[in-house]
């Protein structure tokens, strides 16, 4: 039995619930965004302090500390998808699918997220940053080191860390997104009818969530008081270059492992690259 598949058998923790994403109000379902304090979930939703004098104590993040960050944010998108009501309502084949299908993505939206308050740093989730002058070296180090990358990958694995910051860190940081439209976007991403893996009935399922949190997103975004604009089709327009993103770098561990000989650690590989 997978790891992934594993985590998803009943246990003896009662989550709080985080979306209500069918049945129930608009204002709930921000209502419940904006209050949810679940320890398990906080690192998803809320940023960290990013007052100066606290990111001066923050660790430059090494290749173990990415690795780290990478698992932890993994574990914590289970938990996540296990405070949606509609999610545990699907048989176990099609929750394992769902969590499957779009782990890249999710890892690099939280890292976007966690940064748009800072100039120049991305954030990781274990209270370690990367600034910008030295991410493209640490995120070389880390795909060399951990999945055997060579040195004729480096051009790839350099656009990568560039293209975080500069088109996801700054698009969220110029239309001021904020956490509710956050988790909108991840529930987008994660909700995705075209997912390989899914029943027939969940396919439908699955469409009508993300049609109605498409719908919650943009009344939200209607009643936000600032220039609402064209802001729904920016933010959705950058769950686009996310997902080109997430593919390049799923694609350069993929070639690691099957040509660099690289052994992936087990919950990464269950993941990233759907190896059960």
């Amino acid at each position: 039995m997978g790891i992934l598949r594993a985590s998803l058998y009943p246990k003896k923790v009662h989550f709080h619930q985080l979306l209500y994403l069918v049945f129930q109000d608009l204002m709930d379902i921000i209502r419940g965004l904006v209050t949810q304090k679940n320890y398990t979930l906080y690192p998803i939703l809320y940023p960290p302090n990013t007052d100066a004098e606290v990111l001066n104590r923050m660790k430059v993040a090494g290749v173990d500390e990415v690795c780290d960050s990478m698992k932890e944010q993994l574990i914590a998108l289970v938990n996540w998808a296990q405070t949606i009501p509609a999610f545990m309502k699907f048989n176990q084949s099609d929750k394992v699918a769902l969590l499957r299908a779009r782990a890249g993505e999710h890892l690099l939206l939280g890292a976007a997220w966690r940064s748009i308050g800072v100039d120049d740093v991305l954030l990781l989730g274990n209270d370690c940053i990367i600034p910008k002058d030295a991410s493209e070296l640490i995120f070389i180090e880390f795909m060399c080191i951990a999945f055997k990358f060579s040195i004729y990958q480096e051009r790839e694995i350099n656009r990568i860390g560039r293209r975080v910051m500069n088109e996801l860190v700054k698009t969220f940081r110029e239309t001021r997104m904020d956490e509710n439209e956050f988790v909108c976007l991840k529930a987008i991403v994660f909700f995705d009818p075209s997912i390989k893996g899914l029943g027939v009935n969940a396919v439908k399922k699955v469409k009508d969530i993300r049609y109605r949190v498409q719908l919650i997103l943009e009344d939200y975004i209607k009643n936000r008081n600032i220039e609402s604009r064209g802001r729904f089709g920016l933010l959705l327009l950058s769950l686009q270059v996310l997902q080109s993103i997430a593919w390049q770098m799923v694609e350069q561990i993929q070639f690691a492992e099957l040509f660099g000989g690289a052994k992936v650690d087990k919950l990464l590989a269950e993941m990233l690259l759907g190896v059960k």
